[in-house]
């Protein structure tokens, strides 16, 4: 096994040199699996971009066009020679920003990492995917409220609607009708919609609806008893060109997942983060991933949930 400088340069290189990582909902390593399996999130961010949302980055924020107001006059038929009616829509530029960023830094020994090329490539992508696109499921499925750090979920600021009772197939397309309303009320598309719920609920409705099968996701991070349904075409998301990933063998941190803090602050006393892990001196590799991102919904309300009282 290689050592010193030369074991050193290897690690970095499986880590950030020939590994580097695309978009979420694509590659987080150069692997076989190019979709991040099992994970509903990546399956809406691509299906958003795939409706082609006019979407751009300006200046370290997200821009996306909507409409601001009702659609006014509808046109009318109109006959030979005669004058056609003209609105007036006002149109305005939602903005989501700066990119917000989910990050993560693992542990992993470097024995692991040089066994081979292959095998720690398939260690870096199974830490990386399952760290930050599974922290993405959680966040975007949320009610959270945006905050200096990180973007809304798409629940925040939508009241649920009401389930409806009697149980069984009946009660399935009651709430799919109730939630696909809701949306174009609120002024989405309310077609092709996107249907989120947890696993075992979502095989549930695929076998109620399985004409809608194509169209339901399940995640881990929605509770068993909530539905979610959503327009990707009233979604705007913005991420950076790739994730950001590092390699560090001499590094030092803070063994703590939860609330890191700094090494050492300065105060009265002075206060050490503890415990804290010495890659050179325990002969570990550092990896940090760093993804900046930033979403929001075009069209307030183009996101519909039941939380209570589901029925099937």
């Amino acid at each position: 096994m290689p050592s010193g400088r030369c074991g050193a340069d290897r690690a970095r290189g499986v880590v950030a040199g020939d590994h580097r990582a695309n978009r979420l909902g694509g590659r987080a390593c150069r692997n076989r699996d190019r979709r991040v399996p099992g994970l509903a999130s990546g399956c809406f961010f691509g299906c958003a971009v795939d409706r082609r949302t006019p979407v751009r980055l300006d200046r370290a924020r997200l821009f996306s066009p909507a409409r601001a107001s009702a659609l006014g006059a509808a046109p009318q038929w109109i006959g030979e020679g005669n004058p056609i009616p003209v609105t007036q829509a006002t149109t305005a530029s939602p903005t989501s920003g700066p990119p917000h960023k989910l990050a993560v830094i693992e542990a992993i020994s470097r024995e692991i990492v040089e066994s081979s090329p292959e095998g720690g490539e398939n260690i870096i992508s199974m830490v990386l995917r399952d760290a930050v696109a599974h922290q993405l499921d959680a966040s975007l499925f949320s009610s959270t409220a945006a905050s200096s750090v990180q973007p809304a979920g798409l629940l925040n600021g939508i009241t649920g609607s009401t389930a409806i009772t009697g149980g069984g197939h009946n009660a399935a397309l009651g709430d799919l009708r109730t939630l696909t309303d809701a949306i174009a009320t609120a002024g989405g598309s309310g077609t092709s919609v996107m249907l989120f719920a947890s696993p075992g609920r979502a095989v549930a409705l695929k076998s109620y609806c399985p004409a809608l099968a194509s169209q339901v996701f399940g995640s881990a991070f929605i509770p068993s008893g909530t539905l979610i349904v959503t327009d990707p075409g009233s979604f705007a998301s913005g991420f950076g060109a790739d994730p950001e990933i590092g390699a560090s063998l001499e590094g030092i941190v803070h063994m703590e997942d939860t609330s890191p803090q700094p090494i050492g602050t300065p105060g009265t006393p002075n206060v050490v983060a503890a415990p804290t892990r010495s890659a050179w001196q325990t002969d570990v590799v550092l990896l940090k991933c760093i993804l900046r991102a930033a979403w929001f919904l075009r069209v307030p309300g183009a996101a519909a949930f039941i939380s209570t009282g589901l029925s099937w």
